[in-house]
């Protein structure tokens, strides 16, 4: 009952914010109001292309290397993180911890759209973590660690790497102002 009475209040709270998005969203792109929208409409509206257009294949790897560079963390950690990037689409980006922090590496493969820009950029903050750990841990500590850590580092790289800030400036792309309108919309659906 508890944990029903949270999720009620939080959709009360939204509510009203996504009723504004999703009239905004619907006049803008289908020149509808909301009670016009039929199912088909939804599912058109629910693409974002207003967004997904930024992330083209190729681009967010170069980009995520840029940005660990600006902030003095060598991305290949002196050779202990490999990123290897794979022909075929085989499964998500993914780090993989070899001996920690000697060996890892992190697997992907050029892909678009903010989804796998959010894979890529999850699987770096944890391959990240990996190959900076401290060899004077514990083994086990190494390997693991506590999942909120990896976790928060993970989802740091995650919201980075949405942030129209982080494409204008690591990506060099021009980012319309309606991006985070979009963003917001595409979060509370």
């Amino acid at each position: 009952e508890a944990l029903q009475d949270v999720a009620t209040t939080l959709l009360e709270e939204t509510e009203v914010a996504y009723t504004e998005l999703l009239a905004w969203a619907s006049h803008r792109r289908l020149r509808l109001t909301p009670a016009e929208l039929r199912r088909h409409d939804m599912l058109t509206l629910f693409t974002f292309p207003d967004y997904q257009k930024y992330y083209q294949p190729g681009f967010i790897q170069p980009a995520l290397q840029t940005c660990l560079q600006d902030m003095e963390i060598d991305p290949r950690a002196d050779g202990r993180l490999q990123w290897r990037e794979r022909d075929a689409t085989f499964g998500p980006p993914e780090a993989f911890a070899i001996t920690v922090p000697h060996e890892i590496a992190l697997s992907y493969c050029p892909s678009g759209g903010l989804q796998s820009a959010h894979a890529l950029a999850d699987a770096c903050g944890q391959a990240i973590l990996w190959a900076y750990t401290s060899e004077e841990l514990p083994h086990p500590l190494r390997l693991w660690g506590h999942s909120a850590i990896s976790t928060g580092n993970a989802q740091l790289f995650t919201l980075l790497v949405a942030h129209p800030s982080w494409l204008r400036y690591h990506g060099r792309l021009r980012v319309d102002a309606d991006y985070m309108s979009w963003q917001h919309l595409d979060r509370l659906y």
